[in-house]
């Protein structure tokens, strides 16, 4: 760290207004060459929009923004010019396009427009090397899962060679050792005199080495400096504390058979064979999330079966399924209480079959109070995207069902979210409801599960008893998988 050198971004007392609701107040904030800064906070305190204003992407109300000694004004913004790479929690990729093509089509040289692909193409196979990237780059993206998206989104913006680096919660979608591969890259950028910004919900200070921690709550910041490896261990274990998620997992017995799936082939899936039981939570992990996303919509019953059979105890119209997808969206023209409640009309009712719009609110406030959903707006489209899967699953949850199908419902949500969500699906399980969870996370199904099926090579390759065997163990068969069933066929690896 070198604060006597020029800083890179400097924000002085700086606010940030949209739609005329003020959410950053009185900002102070200097980021030094060679500098890891970390930012904290739940959903909804203002992470994402700090980032944009680092960024250049949003003027300030008030205060000053000044990137590489140029002030950031309403009526004249600064472009970084390549300097600032800004890498959001959305994916920016083409998906129809493969991995060389979306470097390729991002970072063809002005100078050399005809930049040959043999030449590229070597070029990205040593930057991969170099940051022991496992990528093929003949793969189509749409293929990726989202882990390897998340990967990929990152490694776009270091082919840059950005001065300062500000990633929103990319660790949302990561396991353990996904993460800390990438907060070695970025202990490696600040030794080079890059700097760091990183919104995130890890508390591995230690192994960020991160120099200052910003914590931000409903739009206000308190900064901390970091000056030794004592005090970096010391906070760190602080905010674990703030933020345990241990896993409420209680002794229980599952009961009769809910769903009974055998030999079943669809899409891409085959000779998939699996019960769930009343009380039962299975987890589903793969190299590929699309294998999870076809496994849940078979079981909801939303794709049609090539052979093999899907049974419903005691018979179809007895169960009640609330399907969670990886991708689902919000009303916009709904207010909050109303997008919850959606999902189940009939017990918002009042007299004479009429909405009982009272009780909708208080619907809507006791999932908000345990989930932990902020209201930094009422618009649901502007709701931070953790504010928005909380609201999506409080949706799910109302339903009321006995089957539960979640495809990755705790990414981008806070600590305290996430052990919420799991108290409220214990709860469920000890109601007899079945559930299944698809998800990135191996500590949350190891935690969670009293099953965990490795979907790869097209079916169910594995079944692990979380009892028996660790987190790593797990990882391990996933990374053998991966290199089996990676690859689309008719493709071959660069590596």
């Amino acid at each position: 760290m070198s604060e006597s050198s020029t800083p890179y971004i400097e924000l002085q007392h700086a606010c940030l207004d949209l739609d005329g609701v003020r959410l950053l107040h009185n900002i102070n904030l200097t980021v030094y060459p060679g500098t890891c800064h970390v930012i904290y906070g739940a959903n909804g305190a203002g992470k994402t929009n700090l980032l944009r204003l680092m960024s250049g992407l949003y003027p300030p109300a008030e205060g000053r923004v000044i990137l590489f000694g140029q002030e950031l004004s309403s009526h004249a913004r600064i472009p970084a010019g390549g300097r600032i790479a800004y890498c959001g929690q959305d994916f920016a990729l083409f998906e129809d396009l493969t991995v060389l093509d979306n470097f390729y089509i991002g970072y063809q040289s002005v100078s050399e427009p005809l930049y040959s692909r043999k030449k590229y193409r070597l070029r990205l196979q040593n930057f991969f090397e170099k940051y022991d990237f496992h990528f093929s780059l003949d793969a189509p993206v749409s293929k990726l899962d989202l882990p390897e998206k998340c990967l990929l989104q990152l490694a776009r913006a270091l082919f840059a060679e950005p001065r300062v680096l500000l990633v929103d919660e990319f660790d949302a979608f990561l396991n353990h050792k996904q993460a800390s591969h990438i907060f070695q890259i970025l202990q490696t950028l600040t030794d080079q005199g890059s700097a760091v910004v990183l919104a995130t919900h890890s508390p591995d200070l230690e192994e960020l080495r991160a120099d200052h921690v910003i914590s931000l709550d409903n739009g206000y910041a308190h900064t901390t400096l970091i000056t030794s490896d004592h005090q970096r261990k010391k906070l760190s274990q602080h905010i674990k504390r703030q933020g345990y998620t241990s896993m409420p997992r209680l002794p229980h017995h599952p009961g009769n058979i809910l769903i009974d799936a055998s030999h079943i082939t669809v899409s891409s899936l085959s000779d998939i064979t699996f019960t769930l039981k009343k009380g039962e939570i299975l987890g589903i992990c793969s190299s590929r999330g699309s294998s999870c996303e076809i496994f849940l919509e078979m079981t909801a019953g939303l794709r049609e079966l090539q052979e093999g059979s899907l049974r419903y105890y005691p018979d179809k119209k007895h169960i009640k399924i609330g399907y969670l997808p990886e991708e689902s969206s919000v009303f916009p023209d709904l207010s909050l209480s109303q997008n919850v409640t959606i999902s189940n009309l009939s017990a918002v009712k009042g007299p004479f079959g009429l909405l009982d719009h009272p009780q909708e609110k208080i619907v809507y406030n006791d999932y908000a109070k345990r989930l932990g959903i902020r209201t930094e707006t009422l618009d649901p489209l502007k709701l931070s995207k953790g504010n928005r899967q909380k609201l999506l699953l409080a949706r799910c949850l109302h339903k009321r069902c006995n089957v539960y199908l979640l495809n990755n419902p705790t990414n981008n949500v806070d600590s305290a979210g996430k052990l919420e969500l799991y108290n409220i699906l214990m709860e469920l399980s000890h109601k007899n409801a079945g559930i299944i969870i698809a998800s990135s996370d191996l500590n949350e199904l190891h935690g969670l599960c009293d099953m965990i099926f490795l979907l790869s090579e097209n079916t169910i390759t594995e079944r692990f008893d979380p009892k028996e065997i660790s987190v790593e163990y797990i990882y391990d068969h996933m990374r053998t998988a991966k290199s089996a069933d990676f690859l689309p066929s008719g493709t071959t690896s660069d590596r």
